[in-house]
């Protein structure tokens, strides 16, 4: 489903209003930690976030669930760098303000970051 940021805005301001938000999954690229039709709990950021966090963003009309790799850019300490799992791969830098929230339904078991740190290793 696209998103105008006005509609993105709007969403934002309701979590914030309610403190959560279902959401539901329809890529596989969070698999299998998030399958496909799958709903998640959001929440609005209340804390900062950390690697392996999963997150749900705004970027180019759509919303993404991906995981955190690092909670800031070596170049813009604004801009967290995200990636998917399936396949693993890292997305553009996105802004704190393009965050809808956190996921906290879902998380990274240890044996997925291991799987995350050995494909980036190599």
């Amino acid at each position: 489903m696209l998103l105008s940021t006005e509609q993105f805005l709007k969403v934002k301001n309701e979590i914030l209003k309610s403190g959560r938000a279902k959401c539901r999954i329809i890529s596989n690229s969070m698999e299998p930690i998030i399958k496909v039709n799958e709903k998640i709990d959001v929440e609005p950021l209340q804390e900062d976030l950390r690697p392996f966090d999963i997150i749900v963003f705004f970027f180019q009309d759509k919303l993404i669930c991906h995981w955190v790799v690092k909670p800031r850019s070596e170049f813009d300490t604004n801009r967290i760098i995200t990636a998917s799992f399936n396949p693993i791969g890292l997305d553009f830098p996105v802004s704190r303000e393009q965050i809808l929230g956190k996921v906290i339904s879902h998380q990274m078991s240890w044996l997925n970051k291991i799987k995350i740190f050995l494909k980036f290793r190599s």
